[in-house]
C-alpha cells in the first residue's frame, strides 16, 4: 500500500497573513475531502501540530475547527454597580502555546481549559489582555496544509490521517525522545492503532515537512 500526499499550501488561517487564507483562497481542491495539517514554520522545515482527515470538504472542515477554537463562552461578570452581567469571552476554549517558543520548534502552554469544550474562566480573566494577544500571535503563526482525496473510501482516508500521524510520532521519538505525552509537538490527543499492513508514504510540498515523507514537487 502507498499513501501519495500531494500538499496543496501553505495557507493561513486569518486574512492579512504572508501566505493565502485557506478559507478564501480560490482552491477548488478544497472542496474534496482529504487530510489537512496545521504546522508551524520553524526554520527551513514546517512542523506538525495536529493530523486532521474529513470525508467531505477540506474547507468546510477547517472552517468548522477554527470556529469552534474560537468559541465563545459564556461569564457571569460584576459591573461597577455590583450587578452580575452576563458577558461572552472568546478564545478561550483552546489550549494557547508561546507563540514566541513555538516557532522555535518548543510547545509550552501559556493557557490551558480544563479539558474539551471546558474552558478556565477563572485563569483567562485574570489576564485576559495577555491571552487574547497571544491567541492571535499563534494564530498568525499556523500554517495549513491540505491534501484532497478524491474518490477515496473513508477508511482509506481515516488509514491516511493515521499513517501521516505515526509517521509524525514515530519521527519525534527519534528526533526528541519525549518521555511524557506533553513531550510530544504533535497534539493529536486520541492515539490510534498501526495499520495492520505494510504501507510507504510519499509527499510533496512546496516546504519541508518535519516527520513526513517529503519531495520537493516538480
Amino acid at each position: 500500500m502507498s499513501f501519495q500526499f500531494d500538499w496543496l499550501g501553505p495557507f493561513s488561517v486569518l486574512e492579512g497573513a504572508s501566505t493565502p487564507s485557506v478559507f478564501t483562497s480560490d482552491v477548488e481542491a478544497a472542496r474534496h475531502p482529504g487530510v489537512y495539517l496545521w504546522t508551524v514554520p520553524c526554520g527551513d522545515e514546517e512542523l506538525v501540530l495536529y493530523v486532521g482527515r474529513t470525508t467531505r470538504g477540506l474547507r468546510m472542515r477547517l472552517s468548522e475547527e477554527l470556529r469552534w477554537r474560537r468559541k465563545k463562552a459564556w461569564d457571569w461578570f460584576p459591573d461597577p454597580h455590583e450587578r452580575r452581567v452576563r458577558v461572552r469571552r472568546p478564545d478561550c476554549w483552546d489550549w494557547i502555546p508561546d507563540p514566541v517558543q513555538l516557532g522555535q520548534g518548543v510547545k509550552v502552554w501559556l493557557y490551558e481549559p480544563w479539558g474539551w469544550q471546558e474552558p478556565d474562566l477563572v485563569k483567562w480573566v485574570a489576564d485576559e489582555p495577555f491571552h487574547a494577544d497571544r491567541w492571535r500571535q499563534y494564530l498568525q503563526l499556523l500554517h495549513v496544509y491540505i491534501s484532497p482525496m478524491p474518490g477515496s473510501s473513508c477508511q482509506v482516508i481515516k488509514d491516511a490521517e493515521t499513517a501521516l500521524m505515526w509517521s509524525v510520532w514515530d519521527h519525534e521519538d527519534v528526533l526528541r525522545q519525549p518521555t511524557t505525552r506533553e513531550g510530544y509537538f504533535l497534539t493529536n490527543e486520541a492515539i490510534p492503532y498501526r495499520l495492520p499492513y505494510e504501507y510507504q508514504i510519499r509527499s510533496s510540498a512546496a516546504n519541508r515537512i518535519r516527520g513526513i515523507g517529503w519531495a520537493a514537487p516538480v
